[in-house]
């Protein structure tokens, strides 16, 4: 049976909220309960290798996925294989580059290699995103991106009470990301 478009929309935004709260949800309380396990410095320092990250992955899409909201042709083939292609580009780069880093914290640099894959993998998630956003079909979505979430918190929680520390951040992301892509 085919839906009009105004309750696509209808089913699509409640989905949106209902995922997104809950996913505030998530993070909040496992936030609450790294804080306890982590150091205040390995906070700070998965903060800025995150930040870079999402910088280098902001490059990787061009506003690309914001154009393909928009393009009547849904040239989604075309915009994932741009994507990819970045996506290898860019986290090779960062994983050659990644010694420059150092000056910021000696730290730096494993954590920096290692979460560059990020890049490729949520690239790998970002045009079916669209795809089902585009769609009003974002109820498509929100269980994944809850599950990505609880699978994050999970793992970094998991890990940092083994005492792994800040990987245990760069390892729950990279999960987390593997599992939505």
């Amino acid at each position: 049976m085919s839906q009009t478009t105004g309750t696509r929309f209808l089913r699509s935004t409640v989905a949106s909220y209902l995922s997104l709260g809950t996913r505030l949800v998530i993070r909040f309380g496992s936030r609450m309960v790294l804080a306890r396990l982590i150091l205040p410095e390995g906070h700070g320092l998965y903060e800025l290798v995150l930040r870079l990250v999402i910088l280098a992955s902001a490059a990787r899409d061009l506003g690309l996925n914001f154009h393909l909201m928009r393009d009547r042709r849904k040239p989604y083939g075309t915009v994932f294989a741009f994507t990819m292609a970045q996506g290898v580009v860019i986290t090779g780069a960062l994983i050659l580059l990644a010694p420059m880093t150092a000056g910021l914290d000696s730290r730096l640099p494993p954590l920096l290699r290692v979460l560059s894959v990020w890049i490729l993998l949520d690239g790998l998630a970002m045009v079916p995103k669209i795809f089902f956003e585009r769609e009003l079909r974002i109820g498509r979505v929100a269980l994944p991106e809850v599950l990505r979430g609880l699978a994050m918190a999970a793992f970094s929680i998991a890990l940092a009470w083994q005492g792994w520390g800040v990987w245990s951040f760069v390892i729950g992301e990279l999960v987390a990301a593997a599992l939505f892509a």
